[in-house]
């Protein structure tokens, strides 16, 4: 997703940052979208659940110098925030 799309879409969910989205800004959005929010909430949960696998995945195919504790980081923020948002992972 590009960045003019991502600012579009944390503006359209009331929410500036990824890390304070939460379920609540979902329901607003099925709301407007029109659609049912359960289904919505169980698609982005889905597409969380899947999101360390991914980050690991990007991270090992990415040479790094010496030995960085960058992806260490980010895999636990990224864990952390799925939990303080709601998902299961």
């Amino acid at each position: 997703m590009s960045p003019q799309r991502s600012r579009r879409l944390f503006a359209f969910l009331h929410e500036r940052r990824f890390g304070r989205v939460r379920r609540p800004h979902w329901d607003r959005l099925a709301r407007r979208a029109g659609i049912d929010a359960d289904e919505l909430w169980l698609r982005v949960s889905e597409l969380a659940q899947r999101l360390p696998d991914a980050l690991d995945s990007a991270i090992t195919a990415t040479p790094l110098p010496d030995a960085n504790d960058l992806p260490a980081r980010y895999l636990d923020r990224l864990s952390q925030y799925l939990t303080e948002a709601g998902f299961e992972h």
